[in-house]
């Protein structure tokens, strides 16, 4: 660390390549100058070529510009081969700083997978601490609507006569089946140790009750008590017992563990399973228009002035005449669920929206009822019809879920009693704006919504009865003008789109990818979901077997179980299977109830994997949602701005629904299998108990897990590496061009020897002042006991020697042999090659 600066290695180092470049650079050079300091003018022959070479190998040619740096005179290729030995020098240096400077250290995912053993997580939010530890008691079961009847699997009788049903108190069990269990988790030993079973998903918050049981002992029911709300939370978050996917939408069932003992952390992947709410809008083309009154000094608002008008988008006016017909219709749906896994929920929306319009129009007399309804059309497009209802200025900028009946209030109440006669109550708006021509009551509207759901309370329970919820969204107000002012304005008008919508939750197994950092303590913040992706299988018969309880009982009497089953179970008694990725959480008591969670009544038995979608659902669509939190947006601007931007179309609107669907089940749910759970666990409190108190047949608990582990590595950012790579690559031409020149003997270690005896100074010295002994290509160490330890004087600059001047004296020897005071000169004459006297031996 520089100061407050952080360091890495890499930079570091090409810190030091500086330093040690310039080291280089100015350490040889300075030593050229210490040895010019200790030089005299008189030194062996041989010397003197020491000393040439370390003039040469230096700078200091260059920097004085001397003729052994000089590009004039030369032939390019001479030039050019010269000069390429400093750049190559240049950019070596540039390699030598620059390169180091893209190490580093960093953590990295090793490719083998390492068993490791897991470890349990701690939620320490308000959510892990309102969520109070599983009870022994585990999963209750009450099989009866308006009278009790007997569950599937048991052997208590009850005793039904006209009016009433009686039972022992002592012989009603409320435990369930271990056979049931075994059946509808069976499909477990298949699947990965993470995936969770319908057993595996409880409902977070319980109650203990004690009626209609043996001896007045406990069972548990499921309850309700919101924690907490992230609907702003665009992410994929933990909780205890879930994997939240704010993103899309669904929670994925998992008792959260990680891997101990790491020194950094791992990833890995898991099969979990999930629920996900699917929802499907279709624009009704109405739409609900309010004005901002402009107030006068005479200004009184009456109960005969509307609260705003349904405009006509082409619902009325552009509306299809032909009637997507009730048992065609509910055909086609059959065939689409049963052979492509369709709930056909696109399909149910419009079926809904289209009779309501339908309606509508029949109570506003645009048009007449019967087989020749559209014998005239009192609607045009952009066509106001006031209307008294909820929807006023006042309520114009929040989200709103209504009935199918809920767009036009005034409508006499109609009740029809099972003899088929009908009692209509007036309502004081009966006739503010509407003369009702064909007598229009409310009870004409109630069969809207089961053309969406298709489940009644006296439809069998099977898998074809799937628990659907279905209503209108009316997404809050925008500017009648297109603008996005949101100021309130007197005289402003404000439109809101009206859907009809129709949701369903999906039952899969997705693979999920966790990042673990084992750096954090062991709760929830140590990991992280990096990706949900959609399980992939090989082949068809991979798919895994879905099967739901079928035992020929009416929905308003049972929650059927549903699960995985094992392909040798599939022939089980009471049992449907089918084989997919996906299946819908089927119809039970719930749905046709219409049960709404709320913190003040609890359940009647414990089913949460079966009865909890169909309540939040209800929630949803319903108008206690206020229990929850504020899903309209009336108290939270970001909120609403959300809300106002995802109602634009159909696919957003729909998203709206998933969302809050999602925020109120992670409340309601929580999961309850781990990597430490054994494969073949048995939930307590079954009928017939285990020996395992805990409810587990296998005290062998296998929690190793394949995981990737993270370990600390030397990482390199490679474009740091591109002067080495011109290097290598510089390097490589050099050497192969030195190679071919070496072969062809242009570069011949003979010619290399003759150039340089031929250029090295103390021998042309020799050559020139002893031409006797001073042979330019004799061997070294002969030639330098001959006359390379001979003095030669080197003249100063601007000397002269006997009169004569330094242009004419250059070098001198020193006679050994003579006293040292006398001295022979010898004077040199430069011959061109090629002239006469031109002696190449003497040169």
């Amino acid at each position: 660390m520089l100061g407050n600066m952080e360091i890495s290695v890499g930079v570091a180092s090409g810190m030091i390549a500086i330093a040690v470049t310039i080291v280089t650079l100015i350490v040889p050079n300075a030593m050229v100058l210490l040895l010019v300091a200790f030089l005299r003018d008189e030194h062996p022959a041989v010397t003197w070529s020491v000393v040439s070479r370390a003039f040469s190998s230096s700078l200091w040619p260059v920097i004085l510009r001397s003729d052994q740096a000089t590009s004039r005179g030369n032939p390019p290729l001479i030039n050019f081969v010269t000069w390429l030995k400093p750049l190559t020098l240049f950019l070596i240096s540039v390699a030598a700083i620059v390169t180091p400077m893209g190490l580093y250290e960093g953590l990295v995912l090793t490719k083998q997978m390492q068993p490791t053993t897991f470890m349990d997580l701690l939620d320490v939010t308000s959510m892990g601490y309102g969520t109070p530890p599983r009870s022994d008691l585990g999963f209750s079961r009450q099989c009866w609507g308006a009278y009790p009847v007997q569950c599937p699997g048991t052997n208590y009788v009850i005793t039904m006569n006209e009016t009433t049903a009686s039972f022992d108190d002592e012989a009603f069990d409320r435990r369930i089946p271990t056979a049931l269990v075994e059946l509808y988790q069976s499909g477990l030993a298949l699947q990965s140790r993470s995936v969770s079973s319908y057993f595996d998903i409880q409902a977070r918050q319980y109650e203990y009750k004690d009626k209609y049981s043996p001896n007045g002992t406990s069972y548990l029911v499921d309850s309700f008590r919101p924690m907490g709300s992230r609907i702003l939370d665009d992410s994929i978050y933990l909780i205890d017992g879930l994997i939240v996917n704010m993103e899309k939408g669904g929670v994925g069932f998992r008792k959260h563990t990680a891997p101990g003992g790491l020194t950094y952390g791992a990833q890995w992947d898991e099969d979990i399973l999930f629920h996900e709410p699917e929802t499907f809008c279709v624009n009704t083309n109405l739409t609900w228009e309010t004005q901002v009154a402009v107030p006068t000094d005479n200004y009184t608002e009456t109960l005969d002035d509307p609260d705003g008008y349904l405009v006509d988008q082409g619902g009325f006016y552009n509306i299809n005449k032909t009637s997507p017909y009730l048992d065609d219709w509910f055909v086609d749906l059959q065939t689409q669920l049963l052979e492509h896994g369709d709930p056909s929920l696109e399909a149910r929306a419009y079926r809904a929206g289209w009779w309501m319009n339908v309606l509508n129009m029949y109570y506003l007399n645009v048009t007449k009822p019967g087989t020749n309804r559209t014998a005239y059309m009192n609607s045009k497009l952009g066509q106001r019809f006031p209307a008294n209802n909820s929807f006023g200025v006042e309520y114009k900028d929040k989200l709103t879920f209504s009935g199918f009946n809920g767009l036009i209030t005034g409508i006499p109440s109609g009740f029809e009693y099972s003899n088929g006669t009908i009692a209509v109550s007036n309502s004081s708006y009966d006739d503010l704006y509407w003369s009702n021509p064909f007598n229009m009551t409310t009870n004409n509207w109630t069969d809207v919504a089961p053309t969406c759901t298709a489940a009644m309370s006296g439809d069998f329970a099977n898998n074809t009865n799937l628990d659907v919820r279905c209503g209108l969204l009316l997404g809050p107000a925008k500017r009648v003008d297109g603008s996005t002012n949101s100021i309130v304005e007197p005289g402003s008008w404000w439109t809101r789109p009206i859907y009809s919508c129709a949701s369903a939750t999906k039952v899969s197994i997705k693979s999920v990818r966790f990042i673990y950092n084992s750096s954090n303590t062991n709760t929830l913040d140590s990991i992280k979901v990096l990706s949900i992706t959609d399980k992939t299988y090989p082949n068809e018969t991979s798919l895994p077997i879905w099967g739901v309880e079928t035992p020929n009982m009416k929905l308003r009497d049972l929650d059927p179980f549903y699960g995985l089953i094992a392909p040798e179970k599939q022939n089980s008694i009471n049992l449907t299977t089918i084989r997919s990725p996906h299946m819908y959480v089927p119809a039970s008591s719930a749905t046709v109830w219409d049960l709404e969670l709320s913190p003040n009544i609890p359940g009647t038995d414990f089913n949460p994997g079966v009865e909890g979608p169909p309540q939040i659902w209800s929630t949803v669509y319903g108008s206690t949602s206020s229990n929850m939190a504020d899903y309209a947006g009336t108290t939270n601007l970001a909120l609403l701005q959300k809300w106002l931007t995802l109602s634009s179309n159909t696919t957003s609107a729909a998203h709206i629904t998933n969302l809050i669907w999602t925020d109120v089940a992670a409340n309601y749910f929580t999961g309850t299998r781990s990597w430490l759970t054994p494969q073949d666990y048995m939930p307590p409190n079954l009928a017939k108990r285990q020996s395992d108190a805990s409810g587990s047949t296998s005290s062998d608990v296998n929690d190793v897990v394949p995981v990737q582990v993270y370990v600390r590595r030397l990482q390199y950012h490679w474009v740091y590496g591109i002067p080495a790579f011109l290097v290598l690559v510089l390097t490589i031409v050099i050497v192969t061009a030195a190679g071919i020149a070496t072969i062809s003997g242009r570069g011949s270690i003979a010619r290399l020897r003759h150039f340089m005896w031929s250029l090295s100074p103390g021998r042309m010295f020799a050559a020139f002042l002893f031409p006797q002994e001073g042979d330019l290509y004799s061997p070294t160490n002969p030639w330098v006991d001959r006359v390379g330890r001979r003095n030669v004087r080197i003249v100063d600059e601007g000397s002269q020697v006997k009169g004569m001047p330094l242009s004419q004296v250059q070098y001198s020897q020193l006679n050994q042999k003579e006293p040292a005071q006398q001295v022979t000169i010898a004077s040199t004459t430069a011959f061109e090659p090629g002239e006469v006297g031109y002696d190449r031996q003497r040169a």
